[in-house]
């Protein structure tokens, strides 16, 4: 089949359609994370929405054009500026030459009416960037499909059938296939960043994606549980004196869990019987979804640059939050250990929390 040559641009009106969604209100609003002083006079950015007549997706991507081969990678992709977050890591059809990006068409298919919840590997970028996107959806028509990739994790999947769409109507794109769409609706993405490095965010999908779970409405005198999340069997972030920490915890009754051993239901009714969470930076740290209004979290971490969320979504799902933040293990030891390690980032790395500031600060918070 044909090469495509993709033409990007900056702007998305540019190239799509613009539709305001009804989430309008201040807790529709984008926000930026990390604002910078006086940034408060132009810190909100009104939800859009973006309409695409004869549309193409292309494979396992966030790339989408217009009839004239145009699209756009700001406010339809997490980061426009990293390869990752545009192409899906099953998807290989592409080349990238001299800035500008080739897709190598292998298939095609077509369909009617869709909507474009696109795809990533991650289950926090899952969550909060393209499922969290039904947040910007009128109700839709029972033809209607929503797209994703084919590789998304049916763990992934069983968020959307909880949230009231049926397998039928999620179409999987395939790697290297151009999928035709006579009329295509692109949501907004609630949490991401664009071209010139600034990240927004969205405090209603918080709790839009609460209210879908039913932990929006848990009631916090039903949870007994004290929780303690597991990283030992990660790859990366994993805090390097877990016991350490978990034995001292242990005396406020704490138990341990490894939520990857658990599905969907069992971590959504665990996350409602959770009055204090004890969580590792990383996919654990979503777990906080799940729980009742006015539960506590303790979030362990590498000190961070950049993508330090939790300190926005956490308080805004209603529940009380602290950072105990660590030393990462030097980057000599990861490379002569031969760790499976993103050395380009400390807050990707193994790291080791103060004993004596995990200890007083949980103590203050059972007194």
């Amino acid at each position: 089949m044909d090469e495509i040559k993709v033409n990007l641009f900056s702007d998305p009106a540019e190239v799509y359609q613009l539709v305001r969604p009804p989430q309008q209100d201040e807790e529709g609003l984008l926000k930026k994370t990390n604002p910078n002083y006086l940034s408060h006079l132009s810190s909100f950015r009104l939800p859009t929405n973006y309409y695409i007549e004869n549309a193409r997706v292309l494979g396992a991507s966030n790339l989408i054009l217009n009839s004239d081969d145009e699209g756009c990678l700001n406010n339809i992709c997490f980061n426009p500026l990293v390869e990752d977050k545009i192409f899906d890591k099953s998807e290989t059809n592409y080349i990238v030459q001299d800035k500008q990006i080739y897709f190598q068409a292998k298939s095609k298919a077509r369909i009617k009416n869709a909507i474009f919840l696109g795809v990533h590997w991650n289950y926090g970028h899952w969550m909060f960037n393209h499922l969290a996107r039904l947040y910007y959806c009128d109700s839709q028509a029972d033809n209607t499909l929503y797209i994703v990739g084919s590789s998304t994790s049916p763990r992934y999947l069983e968020y959307l059938y909880l949230f009231g769409i049926e397998q039928k109507n999620i179409f999987k794109i395939e790697p290297g296939m151009v999928l035709s769409i006579d009329n295509l609706t692109v949501p907004q993405m609630p949490w991401h960043s664009l071209s010139e490095r600034t990240m927004w965010w969205s405090p209603g999908s918080i709790k839009f994606v609460r209210d879908k779970l039913g932990s929006e409405n848990a009631l916090l005198g039903n949870a007994n549980i004290n929780v303690f999340l597991t990283r030992k069997n990660a790859r990366w972030r994993r805090v390097i004196n877990e016991d350490q920490l978990f034995n001292y915890a242990s005396k406020y009754d704490f138990i341990r869990i490894d939520p990857a051993e658990l599905s969907i239901d069992q971590q959504i009714d665990l996350g409602k019987q959770t009055k204090v969470l004890i969580t590792p930076l990383g996919a654990n740290s979503n777990f906080f979804i799940n729980l009742p209004k006015g539960a506590n979290v303790m979030e362990l971490g590498p000190p961070m640059e950049a993508m330090n969320v939790d300190p926005y979504f956490i308080p805004a799902a209603g529940l009380s939050f602290e950072q105990v933040l660590g030393v990462p293990k030097p980057m000599e030891e990861v490379v002569k250990e031969n760790h499976h390690q993103h050395q380009g980032s400390s807050i990707d790395l193994d790291y080791i929390i103060d004993f004596q500031s995990f200890k007083e600060r949980l103590d203050a918070m059972f007194e």
